[in-house]
């Protein structure tokens, strides 16, 4: 519900700041050429809006592992924004590099998996747990 309340005017700010739209690649399929040209970028700003209000809202927010996952995709998040933003200002399909983009991306994940693992309860820390199974492997 939040996509379809936010979305046509998200799209319609991303197409009056956007007036070509996103560059397309020129090694690309033919067909993009013709029918992505001047389709704006940064949509994932109306995912992780619905994502992060929906979470906020309905979430218990006194469970650490909800903000550890919200941290992670709202980094990840912006990391896209800057790559898509790159893209838009240069004129060209080139955004962040692949390096540019993966060794933020590592450095999240190992910092929430450490933050995941320090807050988890000393009789999970050495054990394998598997959803949906009664008990723990190890």
């Amino acid at each position: 519900m939040i996509s379809f309340i936010f979305g046509p005017f998200i799209i319609s700010i991303l197409k009056k700041t956007q007036k070509k739209g996103q560059p397309i690649r020129t090694d690309g399929p033919k067909n993009h050429i013709i029918f992505k040209t001047g389709t704006p970028t940064m949509g994932g700003l109306l995912i992780l809006l619905a994502f992060t209000i929906s979470t906020i809202l309905w979430a218990k927010l006194d469970n650490i592992y909800i903000w550890i996952v919200l941290g992670v995709a709202l980094f990840f998040g912006l990391i896209g924004l800057l790559d898509d933003w790159l893209k838009v200002s240069r004129m060209n399909s080139s955004g962040l590099k692949s390096y540019q983009k993966i060794i933020p991306q590592l450095f999240i994940a190992f910092f929430a998996a450490w933050m995941i693992s320090e807050s988890a309860s000393e009789s999970l820390q050495n054990t394998l747990s598997i959803p949906f199974l009664k008990d723990s492997i190890l």
